[in-house]
């Protein structure tokens, strides 16, 4: 008796990007076959049994994690982030008599270092909005927010458009004071900042927000 074995195949992806939209999913799964003998070359796997997914692999549960948020590094820069897919056997299987004569993994792995998916930002145009707080102090002769409130007075903000949701945007304060140093209600409170923190997450302020 004689025996033939079933061929390897390897299913390979492109890097998929896509702007954040609140969910892990690949939107777009089309893999290429590496491994058909030539006469089989116009094979191709069911690509609607087959599922992407970006997030992480959890070393300590050996389980991949999904994960729909944008990845940053500590300077704020987006990062890619590993992609996930599974269903590659179901996918092969539908495709009838040749596919008998192959196998393949039913799921593949790439790394965030593979560079093979990335979740963009997506783009804020609207105005950060300033929230005030009102800041209380005893009379000292001077003009001057005490430091310990400082933060407490001024916060910004912005909305996102997935998830309808405030953001606190970080912020440098160079000044904070009143108008004038007398003791009364309703002073004004002048404030003076830099250094924006365009980079919110899974949003990404335009220069004019």
């Amino acid at each position: 008796k004689g025996t033939i074995n079933k061929k390897e195949l390897t299913a390979l992806f492109d890097r998929q990007e896509k702007d954040y939209d609140g969910n892990s999913k690949v939107n777009q799964v089309s893999p290429i076959l590496s491994g058909l003998v030539k006469k089989d070359d116009g094979f191709r796997l069911d690509n609607t049994k087959i599922t992407g997914e970006y997030g992480t692999w959890d070393a300590s549960t050996g389980q991949f994690k999904k994960d729909e948020n944008v990845s940053r590094d500590a300077a704020g820069n987006v990062t890619d982030k590993g992609v996930y897919y599974t269903g590659l056997a179901d996918a092969l299987a539908a495709g009838g008599t040749i596919a008998q004569n192959y196998t393949i993994a039913d799921t593949v792995y790439f790394d965030e270092a593979a560079g093979k998916g990335r979740i963009k930002p997506l783009a804020i145009t609207q105005a950060a909005l300033a929230n005030w707080t009102q800041v209380t102090k005893e009379y000292d002769t001077t003009t001057g927010v005490p430091t310990d409130k400082q933060k407490d007075a001024l916060s910004l903000s912005v909305t996102g458009t997935i998830d309808k949701a405030p953001i606190i945007l970080d912020y440098t304060l160079k000044t904070a004071s009143y108008d004038d140093q007398n003791a009364g209600k309703d002073h004004t409170l002048s404030y003076t900042i830099s250094d924006v923190n365009k980079n919110p997450g899974n949003y990404q302020l335009s220069d004019d927000a």
